[in-house]
């Protein structure tokens, strides 16, 4: 998909509405530019820092067994009595 971008006098860049579709942007949204090796760019839509979204994607990903309700109440109350 090749995209072209209006530069107005200020600096400001102009996305057409497929591109803004395509990278799930709206008003008000960030958007991340890489430099790639070349010359090149990549373009991609940066997580609002306030959405959940931004927020659960900082959190370490868990890749241990399943556990239980009881199992997390009782590694909570550990972590509380200062056990763990």
């Amino acid at each position: 998909m090749t995209v072209l971008i209006t530069v107005s006098d200020d600096g400001h860049l102009t996305l057409d509405a497929a591109t803004l579709q395509a990278l799930g942007l709206k008003p008000g949204d960030r958007v991340a530019v890489e430099a790639l090796e070349g010359g090149g760019f990549s373009v991609r839509a940066e997580p609002n820092p306030g959405s959940l979204e931004a927020f659960y994607s900082c959190l370490p990903k868990y890749d241990g067994p399943a556990v239980s309700i009881e199992e997390m109440n009782e590694a909570i109350a550990a972590a509380w009595a200062g056990e763990r």
